[in-house]
């Protein structure tokens, strides 16, 4: 996302979204995205320091358990699987989702 550092905390839902601090320095970061239409989508996934991976097992069950409070079971979660690793990740945590392939493009001005 290049406008990341653009958008204020009030266009992710703050009360699913997580973040791990340890010794006052951000160690782990998930910003999820709630859509005017009630789409949940994760924006943001990312981690750091010896112990990144249960940093992002906690926040992302962290996230899980609030949302699963918070909206109702038929509500559509979107998860974009354009790179690699978010993927691998989704096929890993969610064995048997199912997605939609979707194509997307960028034309030049001028």
């Amino acid at each position: 996302m290049e406008d990341l550092g653009y958008l204020t905390m009030g266009w992710f839902d703050i009360e699913v979204s997580a973040c791990t601090i340890m010794d006052g320095e951000v160690k782990g970061l998930f910003l999820v995205r709630v859509t005017p239409s009630g789409i949940i989508t994760p924006m943001l996934l990312f981690g750091q320091g010896a112990n990144f991976k249960k940093h992002l097992a906690y926040m992302l069950a962290y996230s899980v358990k609030t949302a699963a409070k918070k909206y109702p079971p038929e509500t559509e979660i979107r998860v974009n699987c354009a790179r690699k690793p978010t993927e691998a990740l989704v096929k890993k945590l969610i064995p048997g989702a199912k997605g939609n392939l979707a194509f997307f493009g960028s034309r030049r001005e001028g």
